[in-house]
């Protein structure tokens, strides 16, 4: 049976976030009204995840993220966040948070979002070992322009990191929210040439599982549909390199910012660069501003003695 602990000060907000959990995963959910009730808790109870509002009382979700991943490092803490912005999600992100959901899409995406964290951290014993072994894979994949070929990708990728002993499972999920930014850029903004006015409402509608006109009408019109995303991950024994190219115009790369000057973000063409740069520790577009390589070092210490396995898909 798999408990999650919902912490908020809002009693609505609480059982909202609760029946969303019950509702779509199934999974037993148990409520803690503060940030002390709820370490009170945690230390007796020991939940399999923790789902904790941002904004509350004296000791905020920041800290209590910050304080469970002293203590409890292996236990996955979702924020809810009221904002959504990426400043605050790369800040929960920094202090060990696995994920984040903002307040406004709780309803398409808290209880998927949950059921993936609790999933890569619990991994699969049967193929983990054998794959702490591997020295090299490379795989390729070209995307046609549906944005429900996305999460089921991300989530290959997640559990390719995680059992192959790369990274940790909150790192793996950091690395999915940057792939998802990469993809719904190269979808979106690349093939589409969707406007970034109309780049959130066609990601949450894709989220939500809806259809949104725009891009169901452009998904069947020259020259947007003839275009492809083609995606290329090479995992190393100590770097993991993601490569993310759309066939769409590409972007004027000489207003990327400056990964040390902070207020150079507010410049940049688009607010989830801030994502892809923050939880990569390696980002390159090409001139013409269609590819994006993305390059993540090991975290985990290798195995010793590693044999010499090679897989290519």
């Amino acid at each position: 049976m798999t408990t999650v602990l919902v912490v908020d000060d809002v009693a609505a907000d609480r059982a909202l976030a609760g029946g969303l959990i019950e509702k779509g995963t199934g999974f037993t959910v148990t409520f803690a009204s503060s940030g002390e009730e709820a370490l009170e808790r945690i230390r007796r109870l020991t939940p399999d995840a923790v789902v904790t509002d941002l904004q509350m009382g004296d000791l905020t979700g920041l800290d209590l993220v910050q304080i469970l991943a002293d203590e409890f490092p292996d236990l996955p803490v979702l924020l809810m966040t009221a904002h959504g912005s990426e400043e605050i999600a790369t800040a929960a992100l920094q202090a060990g948070a696995a994920t984040y959901v903002p307040k406004t899409q709780l309803a398409d995406r808290l209880a998927t979002s949950l059921q993936q964290v609790v999933e890569l951290f619990r991994g699969d014993e049967r193929f983990s070992r054998l794959l702490k072994f591997m020295s090299h894979a490379d795989t390729s994949f070209v995307l046609e322009n549906d944005p429900k070929l996305i999460p089921p990708l991300i989530a290959h990728l997640q559990q390719q990191l995680t059992r192959a002993g790369f990274c940790t499972a909150t790192e793996s999920v950091r690395v999915g929210i940057a792939l998802e930014e990469a993809l719904s850029n190269a979808l979106y903004h690349g093939n589409l040439e969707i406007s970034r006015e109309s780049f959130e409402e066609a990601r949450a509608a894709m989220l939500a599982g809806e259809p949104f006109d725009l891009v169901r009408q452009r998904s069947g019109q020259s020259p947007y549909r003839e275009r492809t995303i083609h995606v290329q991950v090479e995992l190393r024994q100590d770097v993991a390199r993601f490569t993310v190219e759309d066939q769409g115009p590409g972007f004027d790369t000489s207003n990327l910012p400056n990964s040390a000057d902070a207020a150079s973000w507010q410049r940049a063409p688009g607010q989830g660069l801030h994502l892809i740069y923050s939880l990569m520790d390696e980002v390159q577009y090409n001139e013409q501003g269609n590819r994006v390589t993305m390059l993540k070092h090991r975290t985990v210490p290798q195995e010793p003695d590693l044999a010499e396995i090679t897989l290519e898909d």
